[in-house]
């Protein structure tokens, strides 16, 4: 009996330290994975993936719609009548969400602006189908009273304010002052230049001060058209580029599961401060987003010898502005749609 209880106690003694073994090696695995389940499941409840046509999806539909309209029309030379399969969803969406009892109506003001834009400013006679979305957008415009800071389409960018002058101005005023350029000149920024930028960036919040995020610069030519193949935003500007920076954040200086997001954070700061510091300096910036899948994110880790440790969070088109260049002129959201400061916390009860 004795010899019995012995070697049942030597079974459960095993077997403790067998799952003690599974979570030393394997439990940390275990927390990543069903992390990502988290954030698999948020997502897919609130994206737009499943293309239920809620408000927020239609909005952020038509914002993508009619913007790809506001940034051809910067373009250099833009194709005449260019992306008449943008504009009719465009304006399939506009009509569609402006019967909503819950619509922003000052969006459809934003598109349609934008699209008169689009219809004055080619010399060319229009196209038929053009015509016909014309008498839809003059209909909803004629006689409306749209407040100027809700017009989309371009304006020139003489009209901002210098970036070299902005060490007289208030910093809310610099901040406003600044749009994505997407006309640049054939002149190379300066190493000295790009350095003092990094140097202003750097100083960005991070993590517990980590300072994770790392940044490439490679300046016009081939090899950079290579890297620009791999992104799908930048078509019509980007290879006038001086430089194209690639930023990324180091997974190596974030420590527990929790911080599993924690790179997109910081490097996109750091991306932040690392444009105004050039606009200040009168060099214009684009943001080039990085939303791929994993096979174009391999490729680019491969073509530009991107260790495996750090995710590549997005890219900078960095150069001066061709003078009078034109600028996107998209508005921005108001503040009362920004600011939920006055909805109240929900009950202790709400989370059990």
């Amino acid at each position: 009996m004795e010899r019995t209880e012995l070697r049942l106690w030597r079974q459960r003694e095993a077997l403790f330290a067998l799952r003690k073994a599974i979570e030393m090696h394997f439990g940390t695995s275990l927390r990543l994975v069903q992390a990502y389940i988290y954030d698999f499941r948020r997502f897919s409840r609130h994206s737009g993936l499943r293309g239920t046509n809620t408000q927020r999806e239609i909005e952020s539909r038509i914002l993508k719609e009619f913007h790809r309209i506001e940034k051809g029309l910067t373009l250099k030379e833009p194709r005449s009548w260019f992306g008449r399969e943008t504009v009719e969803i465009t304006v399939q969406l506009c009509e569609q969400y402006r019967q909503r009892s819950d619509a922003d109506l000052q969006l459809v003001d934003a598109a349609y602006t934008a699209l008169r834009q689009y219809g004055q400013h080619f010399q060319e006679d229009a196209p038929e189908w053009w015509t016909h979305q014309a008498v839809i957008v003059e209909g909803w415009l004629e006689g409306r009273h749209v407040d100027p800071n809700c017009e989309g389409g371009f304006r020139s960018r003489s009209s901002e304010i210098s970036g070299s002058d902005s060490s007289g101005l208030a910093l809310s005023n610099f901040m406003r002052s600044r749009s994505s350029t997407r006309n640049f000149s054939s002149e190379i920024v300066p190493n000295t230049i790009l350095r003092c930028a990094i140097d202003d960036a750097k100083r960005s919040p991070s993590v517990c001060n980590r300072q994770g995020t790392r940044i490439r610069l490679y300046s016009r030519g081939p090899e950079t058209d290579k890297i620009l193949k791999l992104q799908n935003g930048n078509r019509g500007f980007g290879n006038d580029a001086s430089h194209i920076a690639i930023i990324s954040a180091d997974l190596s200086t974030f420590l527990i599961v929790g911080e599993r997001n924690q790179g997109f954070v910081d490097a996109g700061m750091f991306a932040m401060t690392f444009q105004y510091s050039l606009h200040a300096q009168n060099v214009g910036t684009c943001s080039l987003n990085w939303s791929v899948g994993p096979r174009q994110d391999r490729r680019l880790h491969i073509l530009a010898g991107i260790p495996d440790e750090e995710v590549v969070i997005m890219m900078v088109a960095v150069g001066y502005p061709e003078t009078d260049s034109l600028v996107t002129n998209s508005p921005s959201r108001s503040i009362e749609q920004i600011d939920l400061s006055d909805v109240p916390l929900m009950t202790e009860g709400a989370f059990l």
